[in-house]
């Protein structure tokens, strides 16, 4: 297995999240072979995989891709390739490192305040021989230090450009229906577009943002064959987890405007920081509330049942998906 990942060649891959495009000789392949698929679905499981606390293995939902895997699955991997112990990152961890799987895998997580400035250390460990255990280094990256110097100014406009174009889209799943309902209101015709003159003011007044919407079009929608804007466009490739309530009505633009709130939330209640809650976790969280506030009153067995409803796929623990999935939030507007 390893040494299949040693000979992998890197450099035919634009992005892990499709299959190589080039050959051994730099030429385009316009025939990918099975070998090709599983090779890329080999980097895809290396970099997107987690280590979780119960037994087995299982494919990795939050993530999108990559697997979850259970102690069992480490120790028959490393008696198979005759390790002593798995370093891996790509999973932040509040301390910058974690030990799980009986201090047989060390997570390293690198970047520092990775959410927010003070929400994490960054790590790195030194390993001086291989009969020592890993020195583990944490940091800080401070507020005033001038990361920006090590970046070229293509590279800094280019972070700025995606992270503001995230952040739009943001906007625009939040207040979907809205836009719709102002869009279709031009749309006397209902050809699903309209021009680009009413799409720029009706996006401009409904997220209250006075932008260069003309320029910004091209990143956010799409054109017909006449050059009016397919107003619809914008939505599709935006995933929002549908989840009903009373009346049938839909509260996925609320759950996603809360998004980063219920996301800091699980964290909290997340106390080992293994990306799972487990109901221990969140019994000692449902105590607290009531400790605070004596009008949040539960039972055990209320807090076993919404542990329970919340644990949808059954393995004992509650994940971020869940959690996300789970929250009835109200239909208002916020």
């Amino acid at each position: 297995m390893l040494a299949d990942i040693v000979k992998i060649k890197r450099e035919k891959y634009v992005s892990v999240l499709k299959p190589p495009i080039l050959n051994d000789d730099g030429e385009i392949i316009k025939d990918l072979t099975i070998d090709d698929v599983l090779e890329w679905r080999q980097i895809l499981d290396a970099l997107w995989s987690d280590p979780k606390k119960t037994p087995g293995i299982q494919p990795n939902s939050f993530r999108g891709g990559g697997c979850l895997f259970g102690e069992d699955i480490t120790s028959s991997i490393m008696e198979k390739n005759n390790l002593s112990l798995i370093i891996r990152s790509h999973e932040c961890k509040e301390l910058g490192y974690e030990y799980s799987h009986g201090n047989r895998i060390l997570t390293l997580f690198s970047a520092s305040n990775y959410y927010e400035y003070g929400s994490n250390h960054g790590a790195y460990c030194r390993i001086t021989s291989s009969d020592t255990k890993p020195i583990i280094v944490q940091f800080y990256l401070n507020k005033d230090e001038d990361i920006k110097k090590s970046l070229s100014l293509r590279e800094r406009v280019n972070g700025i450009e995606v992270s503001a174009i995230k952040h739009l889209l943001e906007k625009f799943a939040a207040n979907k229906k809205r836009l719709l309902q102002e869009y279709e209101k031009i749309d006397l015709d209902n050809r699903r577009s309209i021009s680009v003159n009413d799409w720029c003011k009706v996006t401009g007044d409904v997220l209250e943002l006075k932008l260069p919407w003309r320029i910004l079009r091209s990143r956010l929608a799409k054109l017909d064959k006449d050059g009016r804007v397919l107003y619809e466009s914008t939505f599709e490739g935006l995933s929002l987890p549908q989840i009903k309530i009373r009346n049938d009505e839909n509260i996925s633009e609320s759950l996603y405007r809360n998004k980063d709130i219920l996301e800091s939330i699980f964290r909290a209640i997340d106390k080992d920081h293994s990306g799972q809650i487990s109901k221990e976790e969140f019994r000692d969280c449902c105590k607290l509330m009531t400790q605070h506030d004596p009008t949040f009153s539960f039972s055990e067995s209320t807090i076993e049942d919404m542990a329970n409803t919340m644990d949808l796929d059954k393995d004992g623990f509650i994940n971020l998906n869940e959690f996300l999935e789970a929250f009835r939030l109200a239909s208002e507007k916020v």
